[in-house]
């Protein structure tokens, strides 16, 4: 019993990273992409 809810636990704990990584990677694209607002000073 102990095993299965040790692989759920190690399943969601990899879900969560890839999660996480996946974010980071989104808001790294973004960053390239990045479109002055009107009305907003840009350096």
């Amino acid at each position: 019993m102990t095993d299965v809810a040790l692989g759920v636990r190690r399943a969601a704990l990899g879900v969560r990273v890839l999660a996480v990584v996946l974010g980071a990677v989104l808001v790294a694209l973004a960053a390239q992409v990045s479109i002055p607002l009107p009305g907003t000073p840009v350096p």
